[in-house]
């Protein structure tokens, strides 16, 4: 991700954030709360954003934050499409002189950016190499099924299947739709078992194999 596209997303919200009134105010408790001592201390920065994440215990003043009535599934975007350290670089860089609206706001607009395409990574990984694999294959199908650790590709990709699933792969890339359709293919032709034990988990009412059946079917695949 450009780093000058994060910077234009976060002036326009900026920007937008000073000029607008705001009538209703949020608690002026935690007002004294030192957030550049926060911001550089990695340990405590890390507490507030597993509380916002739902991934921690929070302290009361975190807890406030987290309260104020917004959507934070954006937030685990930043996780999952691998902005971790965009996150924490907007956080070091600005929060110290914000608001609590206007630090809002902000983490707002990189969660608008991760909204488009999923991170294109991992697109030079040769799938036909990993298939031809028995153990990496194995590594992968025991990942996407709970059943061993992920290497950081088969993460993004665990990661990745229900939302592409849900949106028809519109944040995917052409190299990753191609990817997708090969995979759907092999599997569901090479490796039966593993195709159904794969569909249980990841489309167990069938919903989605409904919806993209006649799109399968071009391919030459019957499921």
């Amino acid at each position: 991700m450009e780093h000058n596209a994060l910077g234009s997303i976060f002036i326009l919200y900026f920007v937008i954030t000073i000029t607008v009134n705001c009538d209703d105010k949020y608690t002026g408790k935690y007002d004294n709360v030192n957030l550049e001592e926060i911001v550089k201390n990695d340990r405590l920065l890390k507490k507030y954003v597993d509380c916002l994440l739902d991934r921690g215990k929070c302290t009361n003043d975190a807890a406030e934050l987290k309260n104020f009535g917004f959507d934070t599934n954006w937030m685990g975007k930043l996780y999952k499409y691998e902005l971790e350290d965009a996150v924490f670089l907007v956080l070091q860089n600005l929060v110290s002189n914000m608001g609590v609206v206007l630090l809002l706001t902000v983490i707002f607009a990189v969660g608008v950016l991760s909204d488009q395409e999923y991170t294109n990574r991992y697109d030079t990984i040769n799938l036909e190499s990993i298939v031809q694999n028995d153990r990496l294959f194995k590594n992968y199908v025991n990942c996407l099924l709970d059943r061993g650790k992920c290497t950081k590709d088969a993460a993004e990709l665990k990661r990745t299947i229900p939302d592409a699933l849900e949106t028809d792969c519109s944040k995917c890339t052409e190299k990753q739709r191609a990817g997708m359709r090969y995979m759907v293919k092999y599997l569901s032709t090479n490796k039966k078992d593993l195709w159904n034990e794969l569909t249980e988990k990841y489309d167990p009412n069938g919903v989605y194999r409904a919806k993209y059946a006649e799109q399968i079917s071009r391919e030459g695949v019957q499921i």
